[in-house]
This record gives structure tokens, C-alpha cells and sequence, in this order.
């Protein structure tokens, strides 16, 4: 999005499975395809949840 570099975070390291973790990195690769910001899109839900 917008030519510029973001990080995301999965989890903390040793909490997550790294199957957990492919799986949240597909899902945002897929959300990037679409056009969509995966921090966003993870944003949302966090607040959606609460």
C-alpha cells in the first residue's frame, strides 16, 4: 500500500506456532491482493471484538 514498508506482528515469538503464523501471513497477503490493508483489516477486528 502507498510504496511503503510495514511490519506486522503475529504474536510474541515462542507463543505462536509458525503454522499459526504462515497462516496469518497468507491471510494478509490475500487482504493485500484485494487491495486491502492487513494492519487495518487486524485493527478492526480487535475493536470489533472488544
Amino acid at each position: 500500500m502507498n510504496g511503503k514498508e510495514k511490519l506486522m506482528m503475529f504474536g510474541l515469538y515462542l507463543a505462536v506456532s509458525s503454522a499459526d503464523v504462515r497462516g496469518k501471513r497468507d491471510k494478509a497477503r490475500e487482504l493485500l491482493s484485494m487491495g486491502n490493508d492487513p494492519s487495518e483489516d487486524k485493527r478492526h477486528d480487535a475493536r470489533s471484538r472488544s
